[in-house]
């Protein structure tokens, strides 16, 4: 089974050539503000695809997701995409899970707690809730190290996250 990902493309799938494969992954933040009208191009682009699969995984400027779950669950799924908002998914056989929680970062959609202690329960709570067979785990924000230093200079990426990978 090929799995193609990719995430971010913020408004500008038009100009994103996707790889063939049987399952297309969008890690989040397809949109800049996540309107409705942002998030229905996109769907109608993304549902396009010829991949058998396609799932999405909100990320934090995908705010309809958060505002408005069930309207952004019925766009996704009027487009033939599976939405991933925490939740786990089994496909042939294959487990994946996917969440669009990242720790506080400028107050985007889906942040934890800001405060560093309140942050640490919160996430230990969520990613407490990946199941053990996940075999696919699909997350907005990156674990603590892994791929999350930002161009402001702080490292953004969940200790928590980290953690549960490890286990």
């Amino acid at each position: 089974m090929k799995l193609v990902t990719l995430s971010d493309t913020h408004n500008l799938q038009q100009h994103i050539s996707v790889p063939e494969g049987d399952v297309v992954i969008h890690a989040g933040d397809a949109t800049l503000r996540g309107t409705e009208k942002e998030v229905r191009e996109f769907a109608a682009w993304y549902g396009s695809l010829p991949h058998r699969l396609k799932l999405f995984i909100p990320g934090n400027h995908d705010f309809l997701f958060e505002s408005y779950p069930v309207r952004g669950l019925e766009i996704m799924q009027q487009n033939g995409i599976t939405l991933l908002n925490h939740i786990p998914f089994t496909w042939e056989g294959i487990h994946f899970f996917g969440s669009p929680w990242t720790p506080w970062f400028h107050d985007w959609a889906f942040n934890g707690p800001k405060d560093a202690e309140a942050g640490k329960r919160f996430f230990a709570q969520k990613w407490a809730e990946i199941p053990d067979e996940t075999e696919v785990l699909v997350t907005h924000g990156p674990a603590y190290g892994i791929g999350d230093q930002t161009s402001c200079g702080p490292k953004v990426g969940c200790p928590e996250l980290q953690t549960r990978i490890h286990q």
